[in-house]
């Protein structure tokens, strides 16, 4: 099976049209449409990258509950009421972590 991997944007009548495909007339094909909501854009790959201002024991681990949560919102499976540093920090505060 040869795979063939494009992008297109849907139209507005939902539309979808593909052109110059690599396949001969004819032959059959199976088409899979996947959307690109769970995506993530590049510049959000590492959403605190440069935001750390000092390490206080980094080699303890990391709480796991926190550690899903940021995951959660980075891949928008989860939306917080204020931005995710600001939880982080809210929740430091509450348990004098």
């Amino acid at each position: 099976m040869r795979a063939y991997r494009v992008e297109q944007t849907l139209s507005e009548d939902g539309v979808l049209e593909l052109r110059a495909l690599p396949f001969r007339a004819g032959e059959i094909v199976e088409v899979i449409i996947l959307s690109r909501e769970d995506k993530v854009d590049e510049g959000q790959n590492f959403p605190l990258k440069g935001k750390v201002l000092s390490y206080e024991k980094p080699t303890e681990p990391v709480a796991q509950d926190d550690w899903e949560v940021a995951k959660l919102v980075q891949y928008r499976r989860l939306e917080l009421a204020c931005p995710l540093e600001e939880w982080m920090q809210q929740g430091l505060a509450y348990s004098g972590l």
